[in-house]
């Protein structure tokens, strides 16, 4: 059974603890087998599994870390990153989530590890009031190209329309063509707080 590793971290004088980091470890086989799949899919030579993040705290960690410092298109995460104290803050507000309410987050796992991340949340962008929003979706680069991204959309939708909601909003400057490709209407162009031109997309749940 492969170990987790405990990451200990410090803000504000109070020490919290996590599980992790998955991104270099495997999660061990009796939580693989513990928990209930909202989706298996085989994507060419993987199998890939779709779960709430809720029911795999060990992967929040490394969850976070894509969210945090992928914000700009940067796949690098720093190595001393556990010393940041905006991602540590970041990271503290990032561990409540849930599977009928708001935040709710999506992982993939594929050979033992997470691989990909989307959230469903009230609101992503300050001062629009329309929603629910779908946000953070994230594959890592080695498992790109095979369809995950897509799935982790579907798979959001399908949720959204569980909670008796009729419409999904979601906001990007880097992948317009994407979003359009499957389906996603363009509704409104906006600047972001950090200068960014953002194309706000809708797609319509029936």
């Amino acid at each position: 059974m492969a170990e987790i590793i405990k990451t200990r971290f410090t803000h504000k004088g109070e020490e919290f603890k996590e599980k992790s980091d998955v991104f270099e470890t495997q999660i061990p086989a009796d939580i693989m087998e513990q928990h209930t799949y909202i989706r298996i899919e085989k994507l060419h030579a993987s199998v890939v599994r779709i779960a709430y993040l809720c029911d795999f705290p060990e992967c929040c960690g490394i969850v976070s870390r894509w969210l945090y410092y992928n914000r700009n298109n940067n796949d690098i995460i720093p190595p001393n990153y556990e010393n940041d104290p905006d991602y540590i803050r970041f990271h503290t507000g990032f561990t409540n989530n849930y599977r009928t309410k708001f935040p709710i987050r999506l992982i993939v796992i594929s050979d033992k590890k997470c691989v990909g991340t989307v959230t469903l949340i009230n609101n992503d962008f300050p001062g629009k009031r329309y929603g629910p929003w779908l946000g953070g979706l994230f594959v890592d680069a080695q498992y790109r190209n095979l369809g995950i991204g897509k799935l982790l959309l579907e798979e959001g939708i399908k949720i959204i329309k569980d909670l008796g909601c009729h419409e999904l909003y979601l906001t990007t400057h880097t992948a317009n063509r994407y979003y359009k490709r499957l389906g996603w209407q363009s509704y409104e162009f906006c600047k972001s707080d950090d200068g960014f031109d953002e194309e706000i997309f809708k797609i319509n749940i029936t």
